[in-house]
């Protein structure tokens, strides 16, 4: 559809009178943020072409104790690695990818995230800003597809919510 926006609206918007009568399709739950529908790559070009950061995908809500899990299976690590006093580089670099998804997918604090992980609030914010010049958005959707294909995330005790929209 190229530059055509209102072409692309009156497809949107024939797409979405087609679906009406349809009833619940799964596969249109499947969206990364509530706010986008596509695949991963789809969802790198939006957000590397959108001028607005604010459009950026947030992910689900996740208790910390699964995203920790998460974390250490997608690094290969034990929780006492990420939560210990050692700093090895793929460490560190789990490390800040967990504070980062606990701070935007838990919605802990600094303070409450860094007594969880044994370091200072400055360490976390740091840990946080590091990881959010390069994040690692293909990690970032091995967890999301985990958590969308676990049984636990139709527990609700699980720790894992739908996303607001």
């Amino acid at each position: 559809m190229g530059n055509d926006v209102e072409k692309a609206r009156r497809a949107y918007l024939q797409f979405v009178e087609e679906g009406l009568g349809s009833g619940h399709e799964e596969k249109y739950y499947q969206t990364i943020d509530q706010r986008f529908l596509g695949g991963e790559g789809f969802v790198a070009k939006v957000v590397s072409k959108a001028k607005d950061k604010k459009i950026r995908p947030s992910g689900p809500r996740v208790g910390f104790e699964r995203l920790l899990a998460l974390v250490c299976k997608q690094h290969g690590l034990t929780e006492e690695m990420l939560t210990g006093a050692g700093r090895r580089k793929d460490w560190v670099q789990a490390r800040r990818q967990l504070v980062y998804l606990v701070r935007e997918w838990a919605n802990l604090t600094t303070q409450e995230l860094g007594k969880r992980l044994k370091r200072d609030p400055s360490m976390i914010s740091r840990l946080y800003k590091e990881y959010e010049e390069s994040r690692d958005l293909r990690r970032e959707a091995l967890v999301v597809r985990t958590l969308n294909s676990s049984p636990l995330s139709q527990n609700p005790d699980s720790g894992l919510t739908p996303s607001p929209p």
